[in-house]
């Protein structure tokens, strides 16, 4: 691997199975949103693929808290690459509706 290889890819999130939108009776309430955070480069996209059996809400954060990308009722595909003009640090959010329920299959990483 070239040290100045830029096109090289680099695995944020490996691929992780979770369960959003299950009822916790400790609470009282839905875990309906599921949060990754990350360290993102200068000059690299930010991709994610997502699998899912029912339709889930997908969303990137910057830093300071605004929307960079965000897809509605993603079931199997991948966001369109996120690119990124500095260092930061992002969020990617999933989400369901109150009652639903999904399984998720998801990784993310920069090229």
């Amino acid at each position: 691997m070239s040290l100045f290889n830029r096109d090289s890819r680099v695995n944020l999130l490996s691929k992780t199975r979770f369960v959003i939108g299950r009822f916790d009776p400790e609470v009282v309430d839905y875990d309906n949103v599921r949060s990754f955070k990350f360290k993102v480069r200068e000059g690299r996209n930010l991709h994610v693929r997502i699998s899912s059996e029912l339709p889930v809400d997908v969303a990137v954060f910057d830093s300071e808290g605004r929307v960079v990308a965000s897809q509605t009722q993603v079931m199997n595909e991948e966001i369109e690459p996120v690119p990124f003009e500095r260092n930061d640090n992002v969020l990617l959010v999933f989400g369901v509706y109150r009652g639903d329920m999904a399984e998720v299959e998801a990784e993310a990483w920069l090229e």
